[in-house]
């Protein structure tokens, strides 16, 4: 009877012990292929941002190129009146110079307005771009805190199989 017994507990213990071994091995591959799929979303969801700030910039320096563009027409188009008007009056000298010169001014002072409007404004999308980068970047690291707080091994698994072999080898030896 005695062998019997003991016969029972090594079977018992060996199949606690193995069906515990399967069950860390399955909760630590699950949680492996979802921290996979989460980065793989997260890796998606940052280009796609990234890509938009890409396009935004894009954007906004195509924008101020036309707008220079059609400052600098409209320069031409005042200087070319302001000529025509001078030299139907015949003023000539200082004073067309003057008016040349405050033209050209202004025509200066609003290019350089939408040049530093542009360079603040891809300033800005730099700083989301950097932004974007940390936030994905804290999030991918607090990933891999928790996958590691998640996943079973060293001492705490081999108390798990010895504590699940013990209940084994009991279950075992009572049957």
């Amino acid at each position: 009877m005695s062998s019997v017994i003991v016969a029972g507990a090594i079977i018992g213990g060996v199949i606690g012990g193995g069906s515990s071994l399967i069950g860390i091995k399955r909760g630590n591959r699950s949680q492996i292929k979802a921290f996979k799929k989460q980065m793989q979303y997260l890796q998606m969801n940052y280009n796609y941002n990234q890509a938009a700030l890409d396009r935004q910039e894009r954007s906004m320096y195509d924008s101020a190129m036309v707008e220079l563009f059609n400052l600098s027409v409209n320069a031409h188009q005042n200087n070319a009146q302001i000529e025509a008007a001078l030299a139907e009056t015949g003023t000539e000298g200082r004073s067309s110079k003057k008016i040349e010169q405050t033209v050209h001014g202004q025509t200066a002072r609003q290019e350089t307005a939408v040049k530093e409007a542009y360079t603040q404004q891809v300033w800005d999308v730099r700083g989301k771009k950097d932004a974007l980068y940390i936030s994905t970047k804290a999030d991918v690291e607090q990933s891999k805190d928790v996958l590691r707080s998640n996943l079973v091994g060293g001492l705490p698994a081999f108390m798990q199989v010895l504590n699940s072999a013990a209940q084994g080898a009991a279950i075992g030896a009572a049957t």
